[in-house]
C-alpha cells in the first residue's frame, strides 16, 4: 500500500494498519530509535522475538515517507498508553499474590499482559484498557534467586563457582546464607576504583558475598528497590576486572556498553550466561525497553511498591529457557559484531515469565538496561583485563 493511499483511506475514516517503505539496515541503538521517533510522534515502540520491529503513531500523525522499520496507526495515544500502566500497576498493586509482567505491543496495538492471575480476574484486567491477556496461574513469574546457597567449592581452583581473584570476574556464582545470585560485570567508579553489580532483590545494603572459598564483596549500594532491581558490590579483598565467565572454567573479556533499541542485535542477538544455569545462551530479541515485571508478593515489602519499570524484556522466537534460579545479576550481552568474541554488555537479568505458547513452554527474560545502572552507580564499563 503506497503512503498517498494509506492517506486518502484515513481522510475516509477508515482505520490504516500498514507498514511504511523500510530500509534495508535497521536502528539497533536506542538513541538512533529515540531520536527517529521523537521526529516521526512515535507513541510506542515494540519487536517480536525474530527481531522485527514495528513503531506506533497516533491516528492524527502522518506515516513517514521511509522508516528503518514497520509503522502503523494507532487507534491510542501515549496517554492512553501511560494511563493502562499506571491501571495495570494499580491493579497488582491490589492483587500482590499474583506475578505479572506487560509491555506495549505496537504490532497488536495492545498492552500485553503476562502472568500469574486468574481467569476470574480477567474482566478486572480489561478494565485497565486496551490490553491482550497471556495470563493463566500455571506461568510462573520469578525474580531468578537461588533459593539455596551454592555448595562450596571443593579445589582451590579459580572456576566459576569458585571466583579466586584478586580481580573477580563477573557472572561468577555467589551467594550468601540465604541464596544464591549471579554477578553481572565490572564497572570503574568515579574514583578510580573498581566495582561490580547484581540484581537489587538478591540482597540489601551489607549483604556479604562468597564465590565458593573465595570472598567476592559487600553490597555498599541498592537504589530504591523494586523500582530500580540493582545493587552495587566492592571488595576489600580486590577489585574486578573486565571480565564475564561464560562457562565453569571460561570467561569473554568485555569490549564495551552500550544502549540497546529493540530488535535483533547484531549476529548474535541478546545473550546471557547465568552463574547457574552455566552455559551460555545466544540469539534472543529485545522485545521492549520499557517493560514492566511485578513479581509475586514479597512479605519483606509494601504491596504499594511491587513493579519495576522502563526494563529490557527479551526471548528467543523458539522461547527456549535462557535463566533459572540463581542467574538474576547476570549480564545481557551481545557478542562483537567483527568476530573478536569480546561481550559487548546491555544490561543485567532479573527476572523470568514461564508460560505456555501453542502447548509449548515459552520463557520471556527482563533485564535491567545498562544506561539506568550507569545512571545510579555513575562510572563506566570497565574494559581492564
Amino acid at each position: 500500500m503506497t503512503r498517498l493511499l494509506a492517506i486518502l483511506l484515513s481522510c475516509m475514516g477508515i482505520l490504516v494498519l500498514t507498514a511504511s517503505v523500510a530500509p534495508a539496515a535497521p536502528l539497533v541503538d536506542a538513541a538512533a530509535q529515540q531520536s527517529w521517533a521523537l521526529a516521526n510522534h512515535v507513541i510506542g515502540m515494540s519487536a517480536d522475538e525474530a527481531g522485527h520491529v514495528t513503531a506506533a503513531v497516533s491516528s492524527e500523525a502522518a506515516l513517514p515517507a521511509t522508516a528503518p522499520f514497520a509503522v502503523r496507526h494507532s487507534s491510542q495515544t501515549a496517554a492512553d498508553l501511560d494511563a493502562t500502566q499506571a491501571k495495570l500497576i494499580a491493579f497488582h498493586d491490589k492483587h500482590p499474590q499474583y506475578g505479572m509482567g506487560f509491555y506495549y505491543d505496537a504490532a497488536k496495538d495492545a498492552t500485553v499482559v503476562s502472568g500469574t492471575v486468574p481467569d476470574s480476574l480477567a474482566g478486572e484486567l480489561r478494565a485497565t484498557g486496551k490490553v491482550e491477556l497471556d495470563t493463566s496461574p500455571a506461568d510462573k513469574m520469578t525474580e531468578d534467586i537461588g533459593h539455596a546457597p551454592a555448595e562450596p567449592a571443593g579445589v582451590a581452583a579459580c572456576a566459576r563457582n569458585n571466583d579466586c581473584g584478586p580481580n573477580h570476574f563477573g557472572g561468577a556464582n555467589i551467594n550468601n546464607r540465604y541464596g544464591t545470585c549471579t554477578a553481572g560485570f565490572s564497572m570503574r567508579d568515579t574514583d578510580g576504583g573498581t566495582y561490580s553489580v547484581t540484581a537489587g532483590h538478591c540482597g540489601g545494603i551489607n549483604t556479604h558475598w562468597n564465590s565458593g572459598q573465595h570472598e567476592y564483596g559487600t553490597t555498599t549500594a541498592r537504589p530504591p528497590f523494586p523500582r530500580y532491581d540493582m545493587a552495587k558490590i566492592r571488595c576489600d579483598c580486590g577489585g574486578y576486572a573486565g571480565q564475564i565467565w561464560t562457562s565453569a572454567n571460561t570467561t569473554r573479556y568485555v569490549s564495551v556498553a552500550w544502549n540497546p533499541g529493540t530488535g535483533f542485535i547484531h549476529s548474535s542477538g541478546v545473550c546471557v550466561a547465568g552463574g547457574v544455569t552455566v552455559s551460555e545462551s545466544c540469539f534472543a530479541s529485545i522485545v521492549s525497553t520499557s517493560a514492566v515485571f511485578c513479581p509475586n508478593l514479597d512479605p519483606d515489602l509494601p504491596p504499594s511498591s511491587q513493579c519495576t519499570t522502563n526494563l529490557i524484556q527479551y526471548a528467543r522466537t523458539d522461547g527456549a529457557q535462557m535463566t533459572q534460579g540463581g542467574d538474576s545479576g547476570a549480564a545481557i550481552y551481545d557478542l562483537d559484531p567483527h568476530g573478536h568474541g569480546t561481550a559487548e554488555i546491555v544490561g543485567m537479568h532479573v527476572g523470568r515469565h514461564q508460560g505456555v505458547r501453542n502447548g509449548h513452554l515459552f520463557h520471556t527474560g527482563y533485564a535491567e538496561r545498562y544506561a539506568a545502572i550507569q545512571a545510579q552507580f555513575r562510572g563506566g564499563i570497565n574494559t581492564t583485563p
